[in-house]
């Protein structure tokens, strides 16, 4: 058993150390689809058990739910929802800082709107792990970067990006209200039935773009925020840091990847040498990346798309040297 320290009082929690070290993502999100849909007349506790889950949402948002899980749960709302595109937009639009506990409490009481944003990057994984963010800067904007981790497409791609960049959006429109109108969404899917919505909601939203992003021009960034206070910022990152070495112990060959992975002269590792490199082999090196969530061909993207953006930012060489770095023909 591992005891954490939460306001105070001794939470006890048994961890099962079988190997089976499955991706357990917050139940923030996951519950707000449900509700969605339970607004639609679907019976939410009937189809949480059919899946073998727990009825009761409440335990599902303060313990989570696994990946596995979630995809299975979407997957049955797409269903019993006759497709409905727009919840990933309005679970984004109705989750509010405060259902993000600790997490939400550091960002209130960031000193400026930069700290802010790059705290929400930094620790997003509590609230959206699953979904990658990552911010960029030039002269007159910074962009946060949005994408899943995990393979998925279609509706349950979108509905993820969406959930998570309105969610992001409304987060930083609530700390710095001054700063709403300014903010630009850009999506990478097509404009879908519920633009509408989308441009009544937030204003400024673009499609068919080439990244998933939220743009804050760069004169806001230095900007007070109205609630910043050192000590609770202190308290509550001190939460958000435990919480996060907790759940390491579930990614450890995961991360320990990411850190030996990057462009050399000869590429990138294989599968088969990266496996040889931790002196597995790619079958064990699959099945425990498959334990922790994980498959190595998504890290390895991952990897590729931080490298090209910084070679395409950092470098003198064409588009097409740059590809072939990267493996592409």
């Amino acid at each position: 058993p591992y005891i954490i320290v939460i306001c105070g009082h001794v939470v006890l929690k048994e961890l099962k150390m079988k190997g089976e070290h499955r991706l357990k993502i917050s139940g923030v999100f996951p519950v707000e689809y449900l509700m969605i849909a339970k607004e639609q007349g679907v019976d939410i506790n009937h189809l949480l058990s059919s899946l073998g889950m727990s009825p009761n949402v409440n335990i599902l948002r303060e313990h989570g739910i696994l990946f596995e899980q979630m995809l299975q749960m979407m997957h049955a709302l797409w269903q019993v929802t006759n497709h409905d595109l727009s919840i990933g937009f309005q679970a984004g639009c109705r989750i509010t800082r405060t259902a993000f506990g600790y997490f939400g409490q550091a960002i209130l009481s960031c000193n400026t709107f930069q700290e802010a944003i790059v705290f929400c990057t930094q620790y997003w994984e509590l609230i959206g792990k699953g979904i990658q963010t990552t911010h960029q800067e030039n002269d007159k904007e910074h962009l946060i970067i949005i994408e899943t981790e995990m393979p998925t497409e279609g509706y349950l791609q979108q509905w993820m990006i969406e959930s998570a960049i309105f969610s992001f959006w409304r987060t930083l429109v609530a700390i710095l209200p001054n700063a709403k109108h300014e903010l630009k969404i850009t999506l990478t899917f097509a404009e879908p039935p519920h633009a509408i919505d989308v441009y009544k909601e937030v204003g400024n939203v673009k499609y068919n773009y080439p990244i998933n992003s939220i743009q804050i021009p760069i004169q806001y960034l230095s900007d007070k925020l109205p609630l910043r206070s050192s000590s609770a910022f202190t308290i509550a990152i001190a939460q958000c840091d435990a919480q996060l070495n907790f759940e390491d112990q579930y990614s450890i060959l995961t991360k320990k990847i990411k850190n030996i992975i990057g462009l050399d002269k000869n590429g990138y590792l294989s599968l088969d040498e990266m496996a040889a490199y931790l002196s597995m082999s790619a079958r064990t090196l699959r099945r425990n990346l498959a334990d922790e969530g994980s498959k190595y061909s998504e890290l390895l993207k991952q990897v590729k798309l931080k490298d090209a953006t910084r070679l395409l930012q950092n470098t003198q060489l064409s588009i097409d040297e740059i590809a072939s770095k990267m493996g592409y023909e």
